[in-house]
């Protein structure tokens, strides 16, 4: 297994990838390929710019009329799809989507065509947006038509490649000021078969939801009906929502706060812990109704950062239904382990307990990350 995902770029997998790329590319050279591709530069590469590198690398022994290119594009992804070794895995033939945003954005009908053919293999949801933003017109209507595709990667492709906030791509700046352009291609996939296309239009729904709530909770409203897949949605949908404590949001899914829920023996284990270890806490909940009450737990962690202020993260423990003077106990632990993801800072933190939305106690400790 490579040690870095951009590893996975390696002189075996060109090799293997030219060879298939010799039966459909009149002229092309699997050496000069490699030698274009995995030049002096190659090491210094991280994973993205790769992908481009390798794409760059492929345009000369392509048709010089981009408009050639759909049919040698075509026979070499039949080529690579034919390979039964060969599975989706939306990363390894990215490369190749790279190639359509690069050398095809201004050919937009050729492109999508290419795209529709490439999606089944590797993702092309970073490539399609250059597209969006470039000929809002054409994808648009290209997009709710795919959301009918017999294949679930292509509908998936009109939801994950229209999120107004896709991680690591082209934010969608119209996508972002106006959603109702790209609700419509929500509504029809949120109650697609698959649950890989459904979770991606939870997360697209979780993009808008920070700039425009009401619009996703009006949907949320909406589409909350008592069908499994769709509540499940919804509430990943909402997560940023539920988490913010939105009273809306909350009530969607059967949430209220209520005084009468107790937080009781809040602990935690050590009052110092050091940067690796885990903070062990624990804490009871009692319902002091005269009914039972559904009950949404969530502990919240203030971090430290470097300029003294605090950030906020939360954390879901669980839902439940708790009867009519029931008492419920947890035990809990969140590890401080070194993340790529997330810096730690030596010095006092918090960490606090939400019932329902609400955080009803925090207590201090301090984190030693320097021995």
């Amino acid at each position: 297994m490579p040690s870095s995902l951009k590893d996975l770029y390696n002189q075996e997998f060109f090799t293997c990838f030219g060879e298939k790329a010799q039966k459909c590319i009149p002229g092309f050279v699997l050496q000069e390929y490699l030698d274009l591709t995995m030049d002096n530069s190659w090491q210094n590469l991280e994973l993205k710019q790769r992908m481009r590198k390798a794409a760059i690398s492929l345009r000369p022994f392509m048709p010089h009329d981009f408009q050639e290119n759909f049919l040698v594009y075509n026979n070499l992804i039949l080529e690579i799809i034919s390979d039964n070794s060969v599975q989706y895995s939306g990363l390894l033939y990215m490369f190749l989507a790279e190639y359509i945003e690069v050398f095809g954005i201004d050919y937009p009908e050729i492109a999508l065509q290419m795209m529709e053919i490439l999606t089944p293999l590797a993702s092309c949801e970073f490539a399609i947006r250059p597209f969006i933003v470039k000929y809002p017109q054409i994808l648009i209507p290209k997009l709710m038509e795919w959301t009918q595709h017999p294949n679930e990667h292509v509908r998936r492709l009109a939801s994950e490649g229209s999120r107004p906030s896709l991680p690591w791509a082209m934010a969608l700046p119209e996508f972002k000021k106006n959603p109702s352009l790209v609700i419509p291609i929500l509504e029809n996939l949120i109650q697609d078969e698959s649950e890989y296309v459904r979770r991606s239009v939870a997360n697209s729904l979780n993009d808008i939801s920070k700039i425009h709530p009401d619009l996703v909770i009006d949907l949320a409203e909406k589409w909350v009906n008592g069908y499994l897949p769709t509540n499940k949605l919804m509430k990943h949908a909402c997560r940023t929502l539920l988490k913010q404590g939105n009273e809306r949001a909350l009530k969607v899914f059967g949430i209220f706060f209520s005084d009468t829920v107790k937080l009781k023996q809040f602990n935690i284990e050590k009052n110092e812990i050091r940067l690796g270890e885990r903070l062990d806490f624990e804490f009871a909940i009692e319902n002091m109704d005269e009914k039972e009450q559904k009950i949404r737990l969530e502990y919240v962690l203030y971090f430290l950062l470097q300029n003294n202020n605090y950030g906020k993260k939360v954390f879901q423990i669980s839902e439940l239904l708790l009867a009519s003077k029931q008492n419920k106990s947890f035990k809990k632990s969140h590890s401080f382990r070194i993340m790529t993801t997330r810096k730690y800072y030596q010095g006092p933190q918090k960490i606090g307990i939400c019932i329902n939305g609400k955080e009803l106690e925090v207590i201090p400790f301090y984190l030693r990350t320097i021995v």
